[in-house]
């Protein structure tokens, strides 16, 4: 298992984050609400103030119903896939899946 801290590292984007919780640090996974209020104390922010970033609908939109704006990106099935944080944050990678 590999932390998200070294991924967003490679894509030149972990200074762009205000905070990363990832699940096997803390003990918990989405949707579980309880790992966005981590992210919302670490930032000091209101849920409505936070943007969630991920790849599952079921998964990472939880953080909908946690209160935070979620951004569902596609990750494809075979092949290369889009790496939409990449292309957000202007790299517009593309990464294996």
């Amino acid at each position: 298992m590999t932390s998200g801290r070294p991924a967003l590292d490679d894509l030149g984007i972990l200074d762009l984050v205000d905070a990363v919780v990832l699940s096997f640090e803390v003990g918990m996974v989405e949707p579980d609400p309880r790992i966005f209020r981590l992210v919302e104390d670490a930032l000091g922010l209101d849920p409505a103030e936070c943007l969630m970033i991920g790849d599952s609908p079921t998964v990472d939109g939880a953080a909908g119903r946690a209160g935070m704006s979620a951004l569902v990106v596609p990750t494809g099935v075979d092949g290369p896939r889009p790496d939409a944080v990449g292309a957000l944050c202007g790299s517009g990678r593309r990464s294996s899946p």
